[in-house]
Formats: structure tokens, sequence, C-alpha cells
């Protein structure tokens, strides 16, 4: 029974945070505003120790999974704006794979590549790690942003097409580009956020 009660009290905690950001989120149209808030958040309690995605896969999936309603969707952030999950880690690992001059942080990279590919980061949030560290706080927050910013500017103008249909999360870069809007112009858009991560 305690056991019981110690899983109650969890689920307790995580609908009152839900709510919290529920009601904190859902004034908020699928544009731009929604994008920069939710982004911010999700890394924020990320860098802290919290899954973000947790925290807020509820309340982005009743409020903003309608890739019709606006350019910010849960679609547009999991092919755009997060290139190998949490943080745009396939961004990290290329950078690492490019310029690392520890052996052990190459070696990290490596392994951690395959899994990247698929959105999949706890190998380098953990590994190198991202979390409570000071030096990656800044890249961590802001690569995801830029990712954000450059994916909605480039809708916004027509330079890319709008999303036609959902893409499942796990789509490995460049494929959910082209599924996500239809278009050649999705992948190029991926390579060019990948280029600024």
């Amino acid at each position: 029974s305690s056991a019981a009660s110690d899983v109650y009290k969890r689920q307790g905690f995580q609908e009152l945070v839900e709510r919290f950001f529920d009601y904190l989120l859902k004034p908020l149209q699928n544009g731009l505003g929604a994008g920069v808030v939710i982004i911010f958040l999700t890394h924020a309690l990320w860098f802290f120790g919290i899954h973000g995605h947790n925290m807020l896969d509820t309340v982005i999936k009743q409020n903003f999974s309608d890739i019709t309603a606006g350019i910010f969707s849960k679609t547009m952030q999991d092919v755009f704006v997060l290139l190998g999950g949490t943080g745009a880690m396939l961004c990290l690992v290329v950078a690492l794979l490019l310029f690392a001059k520890k052996k052990g942080t190459r070696n990290l990279a490596w392994m951690a590549a395959p899994t990247v590919t698929f959105n999949i980061s706890e190998i380098v949030l953990f590994g190198i790690p991202i979390i409570l560290n000071p030096i990656f706080v800044v890249p961590f927050m802001l690569v995801p942003l830029a990712n954000f910013l450059i994916t909605y500017a480039a809708i916004n103008s027509g330079l890319v097409p709008h999303l036609v249909s959902e893409v499942n999360w796990t789509t490995p870069i460049f494929l959910s580009g082209y599924q996500a809007t239809g278009s050649w112009a999705g992948a190029i858009l991926q390579m060019v956020c990948l280029a600024v991560g």
C-alpha cells in the first residue's frame, strides 16, 4: 500500500505541474511566442535534471498537436528544432566528432551517433553531462531556439512549405523534413539548422 501511495503522490505532483504549464501555455497560439516559451521551458527543466518533455508533453499534445493551426506544433518541434533529440544533440555530436580534442569525448560522440540519428539524446545528456553543466548550458538553450527561429522564418516567408503531415519523433533527419513538408525544402532546412547548430 505504501508503494501505491508513492505512485499516487508522483502522479499527483506530475499532474499538478502539467496543470500549471497547461494554465500558463494554453492562451498562447501556435506561433512565435508559444514556440519560444515551450522550447525555453523544456530545456530549462532539463538543465535542472527534470525531464522537460515528460513535464510538457501532455500540454504540447493537447494544445499544439494540430499542424494546421499555426507554424509551431509538436511535429515542427520534433522535426526541425530538436535535431537529435533534446538540445539538438545531433549538432553537438557532429561538432564533437569534428572538433573534440579529448579521445574520451570523441568516443562518447561515436557511441551516441546512432541514437541521436533517431532523436534519442540521453547518452549525450548524461554522458558529457549536459545537466547542471555551466559550460554547455548556453548552446543547450540557444541552439534549439536558433533552430526554431530559423524554421519559423523559413515557413512564415514561404521558403519552406507549411507542414502537411505529422511525423513520428524518431524519424531520422532529412527523411523527417521531407515527410513533414512534402518537399525537399524541408530536408534542406534541416541541413541549414544542423550547420548553424
